[in-house]
C-alpha cells in the first residue's frame, strides 16, 4: 500500500469548492510550514494546482521505514497457514496511535513470504 503521504482534500461548500495540501488526519500545509488548525491551510482555487504541489512534495519527502517481527495468534480450529495467507491478504491492518501523536500516519505492509506456523 504505498499511499501518498500528501495529498488533497477538498474543503469549504459544494458551489464554492476550495482544495488543500494535508499531510495525515490534521496537519495542513499553510504555505511555509505544517499547522494543526485547518483555518490556516493555504486554499488553492485549482484542484490541480494543489495536486501537483502535493506531488512535488511527496517526491522530496523521503518515507523513513521500521521493520520488526510480528506475532500473529488465531485462536480458531482447524487453521492453516495458507488459510492465515489468505485472510491477511484480504485484510488491512492499522494501528490506533494515541491522542499525542494523532497526527502520524502510519502504513503497515506485510510480507507474508516468511509466514510459518511456530510450536
Amino acid at each position: 500500500m504505498n499511499r501518498p503521504r500528501i495529498y488533497v482534500t477538498p474543503v469549504g461548500e459544494p458551489d464554492w469548492n476550495r482544495f488543500v495540501i494535508r499531510r495525515g488526519k490534521h496537519r495542513y500545509w499553510d504555505g511555509t510550514g505544517w499547522t494543526h488548525d485547518a483555518r490556516d491551510a493555504l486554499l488553492y482555487h485549482e484542484e490541480q494546482d494543489a495536486i501537483s504541489q502535493a506531488m512535488v512534495m511527496n517526491d522530496s519527502m523521503p518515507p523513513r521505514r521500521f521493520v520488526t517481527t510480528c506475532l500473529i495468534v488465531v485462536d480458531h480450529e482447524p487453521f492453516t497457514v495458507k488459510d492465515l495467507q489468505k485472510v491477511l491478504e484480504q485484510s488491512v491492518v492499522s494501528v490506533v496511535v494515541p491522542d499525542q501523536h494523532e497526527h502520524l500516519d502510519i502504513d503497515i505492509n506485510l510480507d507474508l513470504r516468511g509466514l510459518e506456523e511456530i510450536q
